[in-house]
């Protein structure tokens, strides 16, 4: 199987080049001020888990609002990367979807 997708070789497969994850319930707060720009119009996971109970366990999802709060881990629910840019890195159009991808300022 070739689905460790990590930028190092040595415990991954080596083929991202830039550092990709899932947002954090952390970072959903700290982006959420009322029109979050992380509402996609669909519910989508985080990477920060919740709970874990005897019937289930539950981790953050984002809902459609932008929104983080928790959801049980068998809900059938979408994922979306995360980049976090580094200070001098600006965002210059698109809104990451398929037709429309994030184009960022790597020159800055």
């Amino acid at each position: 199987r070739n689905d460790r997708f990590s930028v190092n070789k040595e415990n991954g497969n080596g083929a991202l080049r830039y550092p990709v994850g899932l947002i954090t319930s952390q970072e959903t707060s700290l982006a959420y001020n009322g029109k979050s720009p992380l509402a996609s119009g669909n519910v989508y996971w985080g990477l920060s888990p919740s709970n874990f109970g005897i019937i289930s366990a539950s981790g953050y999802d984002v809902y459609t609002s932008g929104v983080s709060d928790y959801g049980s881990v068998y809900s059938s629910i979408g994922v979306r990367p995360s980049v976090s840019l580094r200070t001098g890195i600006e965002y210059m159009s698109g809104d990451g979807s398929v037709d429309y991808p994030y184009v960022i300022d790597m020159d800055s």
